[in-house]
């Protein structure tokens, strides 16, 4: 099997996208032995190679996906409370507008009480049902 047939099979198994780090991880699974020498050098260069050609697509620092995918990803921005005004006027500016609805704003206050709310969520099942 070749570095870009690894690579797209890599990447069909886990949704049409990868990291690097999971590429390397799963080479083994799909070519046995791994050659001798620098091969994570050569998947990289053979994976670089093929985002250049269109194969695959860069989604992200590290990340890469098969380009049939249209990714519905949620953002969300966590800021002081008092930067809110800030971000949903910018959200009204291009190149914002279009995908505005993708975006979220949460305060720090608001992270940090859902996080404590699911510690203790976590403890409260842990004591209920004895996991």
């Amino acid at each position: 099997m070749k570095w870009a047939e690894i690579i797209e099979a890599i990447m069909r198994e886990h949704n049409g996208i990868a990291s690097l780090e999971l590429l390397y991880q799963q080479a083994g699974h799909h070519r046995s032995p791994l050659p001798s020498g620098d091969w994570r050098k050569t998947l990289r260069g053979v994976l670089y190679r093929e985002v250049r050609r269109g194969r695959f697509v860069k989604v992200g620092l590290g990340v890469y996906a098969l380009p049939q995918l249209h990714f519905n990803t949620r953002f969300v921005l966590v800021a002081p409370e008092k930067r809110q005004a800030l971000f949903q006027q910018r959200l009204n500016q291009e190149p914002f507008r279009e995908v505005q609805k993708r975006f979220a704003f949460r305060s720090f206050e608001q992270v940090a009480r859902f996080y404590f709310n699911c510690v203790e969520h976590f403890e409260l099942r842990t004591q209920f049902l004895g996991d």
